[in-house]
């Protein structure tokens, strides 16, 4: 078996041709060449995902344009575009990666692109699902039985469709008009006590200025022997924040996001016993660390979810 590699590119001397068409990374660099590559595996007309990664590397620091040839079709990555949407191809190979919430299943999950929180390995290419969701799948799907009423805050595609497939009622909620079913205050709700037998809320509180009174507020409309799961980006062992800090500016550069109020630290779980629950931790490292690395359930900050009761 073996691969054909043409580079067409006149402006090129002959030695860089001879060392293109031996292997890509005789191109890195080049960003001023504008080089056409054909990748084309010879046996079976495949394309090889070994030699696609290589390409993908070598890329990385130029603007080569290529053509790489699949079973399904040719699918032309051209410009600074390149090692990403190599990365998208290279995706749909193997079956190493699955996602819990949609089925897909891949040789990777798509790169996370915050460059605060950034992951190689962590959007699943069908449904947007992301570390966060998968764990929560994975640590309530043999706990949530015979749900009644549902609070999802701040909804998310992937998870609102599997907790509606769950409940009987589904109610989702946002302080924006418009991202949601209804519109709420967390520190105001409207609802009455006792409410709702399970509530989500992921990644909510850490831009609620007064944290407590909307952990008090989640206590008070979760009925007796419900759920309540409170996810919040986890960044040292004790909270830092500062009412000082008022611009987005400034929360910017305190927080790491211009709408983060603090930074939470493990110790929002005595702030959770504090407002009246019963709180249980659960990490990725509690689960088998081989379906941790196949469903993608680790993750930086967000590794931490608290289950209140």
């Amino acid at each position: 078996m073996g691969y054909a590699l043409r580079g067409e590119q006149s402006c090129l001397g002959r030695s860089a041709r001879r060392r293109s068409r031996l292997h890509p990374a005789g191109l890195a660099g080049r960003a001023d060449n504008r080089v056409w590559l054909r990748v084309t595996r010879i046996a079976r007309g495949r394309t090889s995902e070994l030699y696609l990664r290589e390409l993908a590397i070598a890329s990385r620091r130029s603007k080569t344009v290529g053509t790489c040839k699949r079973a399904t079709g040719v699918t032309m990555i051209s410009g600074e575009g390149v090692r990403r949407r190599l990365i998208y191809v290279l995706s749909d190979f193997g079956k190493g990666r699955e996602c819990p919430l949609c089925g897909w299943q891949g040789s990777e999950f798509r790169p996370r692109l915050n460059p605060r929180k950034p992951s190689a390995d962590a959007v699943c290419p069908k449904c947007r699902s992301l570390e966060r969701h998968r764990l929560g799948y994975f640590a309530l799907r043999s706990r949530l039985k015979d749900i009644q009423n549902t609070l999802h805050f701040a909804p998310e595609k992937p998870m609102e469709k599997w907790l509606r497939s769950i409940s009987s009622k589904y109610v989702s909620c946002d302080l924006e008009p418009g991202l949601a079913m209804e519109v709420e205050d967390i520190t105001k709700l409207s609802y009455s006590k006792e409410s709702f037998d399970f509530i989500w809320c992921s990644n909510v509180l850490e831009h609620v200025p007064d944290d407590r009174t909307a952990m008090s507020e989640l206590r008070r409309v979760l009925t007796k022997g419900g759920t309540c799961v409170v996810a919040v980006p986890i960044w040292r062992r004790k909270t830092y924040e500062d009412p000082t800090v008022t611009t987005p500016e400034e929360r910017l550069e305190k927080f790491g996001q211009n709408d983060h109020v603090r930074l939470y630290g493990l110790d929002i779980e005595d702030r959770l016993k504090a407002a009246g629950f019963n709180v249980e931790m659960i990490t990725s490292r509690d689960f088998d660390p081989r379906d941790v690395g196949r469903y993608g359930l680790n993750h930086l900050t967000t590794g931490e979810l608290f289950i209140c009761t």
